[in-house]
């Protein structure tokens, strides 16, 4: 090939994506490594690898879980609400419990 918007014409794409390809910002999808191989004749199995997919035969998750779990941020609560929140915490993780109290409380 060329140049990059040669190759992108060829595979029906686009010059940047081409461009983000070679620069490593992206990489080509599963759908697209088959006409990728033949446009620039190179093994299938082989691009499949330099993609980072690993071999054709290698079965790939049908779905993808993104977790965006964050901690939760308790030294930004007030005092007040931090033991409400611990309270209803507690509450929550033993429901038989007749009575919560702070520890302080006992003391007194």
């Amino acid at each position: 090939m060329p140049n990059q918007n040669d190759l992108a014409l060829k595979i029906g794409s686009s010059q940047q994506t081409v461009s983000r390809w070679e620069a490593g910002a992206s990489r080509p999808r599963q759908s697209q490594i088959a006409i990728l191989a033949t446009a620039i004749d190179v093994d299938e199995s082989a691009l499949h690898n330099v993609a980072g997919y690993g071999t054709p035969s290698e079965t790939l998750p049908a779905k993808t879980t993104v977790s965006f779990d964050q901690p939760f941020p308790v030294d930004a609560l007030a005092p007040d609400s931090f033991e409400r929140f611990v309270e209803r915490l507690l509450h929550g993780l033993y429901p038989d419990a007749r009575e919560i109290r702070r520890a302080w409380e006992d003391r007194a």
